[in-house]
């Protein structure tokens, strides 16, 4: 429960706390008074959007704090485990700052967290009705969330599988569509996609190969001024050609030789110069054979120079044409090789992938069917219950279905079905969409006995009603008003009214007044004591005048709530 909201700066509040008590709160006032703005302080500190128009008029920041009692032991391990909070502890402080700038600082406890948990917090505590909310009874796309929402745990399994397949087949279906439109433009390039993977194949290309052919392409064209050095070589080492006017150096060596051995006649310790000549012959004589194969093959690459260029000039044409080196065409037409074989396998590729999605569809529709049957049976259970809450609030002879139609042929996480809520108010009336025949209060009661069934099945501690007795009056106001006090023998009830019926039900009954002044306007809040509370039934019995009936009357209905209460007291 809460016990106090403390808020500062907000609207036209300067800066007050409100208390509450366990039970039935009910804000009155008169028409204009500001009851809703501290409903509206509380749905801010409950994660809701924030504006700097909220903020009091001459202001920076906006200050909102609730001092909570936290007697759901689930609520507490809850909260223990996400946030850290102490589970052997009921209090819990929730505070949220507005600041013109449009910073939020929200804490927990006195710790920062941040505005999406701060809504998760309130999930746990809150359940909020406003006037505004009636589009959840008025628009089917909320009927689904609400027989699932109810539904809960009963229907958790089967939506996860529906979720979880709907997931692979959209997938796959993506796959498969992707597939088709790459063969459809495979098909177009198919002949020219082979062309070019046949010329780059064909080409035997090789990394090294361009290097290998341009250096031995120079040596070639060189030949010339290769042979000529070659034969200078070999003129200087021997003298074959009798125009030579001179001796080679072997020859002159061989003479040098000639002349050792007679000065080794003369010393024999010349003799070791014969030696050294004779290797430096062999070395010679071997540097001439060198040369001469040289020079012979220089006749031999001559002719294979126009093959080396031949080679060269279709790697640079190939180069050109596909705009890249060697090595990245071999590697385009490693993937044009997969390409065209993923062509030549795309009947029996397109085959498997359907099979696999036919599979995914037929379980699909089995596991849609159990989901179906288990939404049936939570839809009669909810009609039942909410049928029940109806009655108590003076619709004893309404019919109420939830009408679940098949949209078959259709992927959807949720399923294949379509909900409708059928309501007729009146007997022998045929049922019709609810947001085609139900009126304002109608709908106002209909949201409080939803709003009844949930927060009993969520187990919601504190439960807000901004004006649920909008458009109703007589016998249904003191309807809607008992069921109020049956919701707050549960949970927590805050709730704004302009019903004496409902203020009179109240454990705590606060009166909101609009205090003007020359420079300012403020809202204070109050809470009535016994007389002061029979004086405010009197006038929202009878307007500006009071007179002595309507003091009865509200001392009548003062006594009809205490008859109600199981200890006999009201709660202050």
């Amino acid at each position: 429960m809460i016990r106090t909201l403390y808020v500062k700066d907000f609207a036209l509040i300067e800066d007050v706390t409100v208390e509450f008590s366990k039970g039935l709160n009910v804000l009155t006032g008169e028409t204009g008074a500001g009851k809703s703005i501290i409903i509206d302080a509380l749905s801010l500190l409950m994660g809701g959007r924030s504006s700097k128009k909220d903020i009091a008029y001459g202001q920076n920041k906006a200050v909102i704090q609730g001092q909570f009692e936290l007697q759901n032991d689930r609520i507490r391990k809850d909260l223990s485990e996400t946030y850290g909070i102490d589970p052997n502890s009921q209090d819990l402080i929730l505070s949220r700052e507005i600041n013109r700038s449009g910073r939020n600082v929200c804490k927990i406890n006195g710790f920062l967290i941040t505005v999406g948990e701060l809504k998760q917090i309130s999930q746990l505590l809150v359940s909020i009705y406003a006037q505004n909310q009636f589009v959840v009874l008025q628009d089917k796309a909320y009927y689904r969330d609400i027989i699932d929402g109810y539904g809960g745990k009963e229907l958790d399994s089967s939506l996860e599988k529906i979720k979880n397949l709907t997931d692979q087949m959209k997938r796959l279906r993506k796959t498969i569509q992707q597939s088709k439109k790459d063969y459809a433009e495979t098909l177009k390039q198919k002949e020219f996609l082979n062309h070019q993977y046949k010329e780059i194949i064909q080409a035997q290309l090789n990394p090294q190969e361009e290097e290998t052919l341009t250096a031995e392409k120079i040596k070639i064209q060189n030949k010339e001024l290769l042979a000529e050095k070659l034969y200078q070589s070999i003129g200087l080492l021997q003298s074959q050609n009798a125009e030579i006017d001179r001796s080679g150096i072997v020859e002159d060596l061989y003479k040098l030789k000639e002349l050792v051995y007679e000065l080794s006649s003369y010393d024999e310790n010349y003799k070791s110069y014969d030696a050294l000549l004779e290797s430096m012959i062999g070395d010679l004589d071997e540097l001439s054979r060198i040369i001469g194969s040289d020079l012979q093959n220089l006749d031999y690459q001559q002719s294979s120079l126009d093959g080396i260029q031949a080679r060269l000039s279709l790697i640079a044409t190939l180069k050109r044409k596909y705009n890249m080196d060697v090595e990245e065409m071999l590697d385009y037409a490693s993937q044009l090789s997969e390409k065209l074989v993923q062509f030549e396998n795309y009947d029996s590729n397109l085959k498997k992938l359907m099979g696999e999605y036919q599979e995914l569809w037929q379980t699909y529709l089995k596991e849609d069917q159990v989901l179906h049957r288990q939404r049936i049976k939570v839809a009669t259970d909810f009609s039942e219950k909410f049928l029940n809450e109806l009655k108590d609030l003076a619709l004893e002879k309404a019919v109420f279905k939830v009408d679940i139609q098949r949209k078959e042929n259709t992927i959807s996480k949720y399923g294949q079905d379509v909900f409708d809520f059928l309501f007729s108010a009146n007997p022998g009336v045929p049922v019709k969409s609810l947001n085609e025949v139900a009126s304002g209060g109608e709908l106002s009661r209909m949201m409080l006995a939803f709003k009844k069934i949930y927060g009993t099945y969520l187990e919601v501690p504190i439960m807000v009603f901004d004006e649920v007795d909008t458009g109703i009056s007589g016998r249904t106001a003191q309807a809607v008003a008992e069921k109020l006090n049956d919701i707050s023998r549960a949970h927590q009830v805050l709730c704004v009214s302009h019903l004496p019926q409902i203020a009179a039900m109240a454990d705590r009954h606060i009166l909101v007044e609009k205090k003007s002044t020359q420079n300012q306007t403020k809202v204070n809040f109050k809470k009535l004591l016994i007389e002061e509370r029979a004086e405010e039934l009197a006038r929202m019995l009878g307007g500006a005048y009071l007179t002595e009936k309507g003091y009865e009357l509200a001392r009548e209905l003062l006594s009809q709530k205490e008859s109600r209460q199981s200890t006999g007291e009201i709660i202050e």
